[in-house]
């Protein structure tokens, strides 16, 4: 797991985000990216060490992948709703088909974005969702 403070420019509480992801480059980014903007980001690569990170502590945001080791975006989605239902959750995954799309949706999953996906949509989306509570939002278009 890593750690990075905010430095509160965006408000005086710093928001908190789970990273989930076993791909490392995406977390070191959002790891140093988020933090820069006034976000408090944790960081992990497995489905069983997020579900320890969130039963020790509350998070605004959860961002995930669906295809990890161990246990998968889909079971760990399903177990944040059983413990957690208002928290938000961002799937960020390279791969996402109309099945996986529509069951997300039934899994109250609030954003879905494919990799690799441009920080600034990123960004974009993390402040729709936290501004709207959770609130499913649609991402917005990267220029094309």
């Amino acid at each position: 797991m890593r750690r990075a403070g905010a430095d509160n420019r965006r408000s005086v509480i710093a928001r908190r985000i789970l990273v989930v992801d076993d791909d490392q480059l995406m977390t070191d980014m959002l790891g140093q990216a988020l933090p820069d903007i006034g976000y408090e980001v944790s960081t992990c690569a497995c489905g069983e060490e997020a579900l320890k990170l969130l039963r020790a502590g509350s998070y605004d945001l959860i961002i995930l992948d669906l295809a990890m080791p161990g246990t998968s975006g889909v079971d760990l989605i399903t177990e944040i709703r059983s413990e957690r239902s208002s928290t938000p959750v961002m799937v960020l995954s390279g791969y996402v088909g109309s099945l996986e799309e529509r069951r997300l949706t039934e899994l109250g999953v609030a954003a879905v974005l494919r990799k690799p996906a441009k920080l600034k949509l990123l960004v974009e989306t993390i402040e729709k969702l936290l501004d709207s509570g959770g609130a499913a939002a649609e991402p917005a278009a990267e220029p094309g």
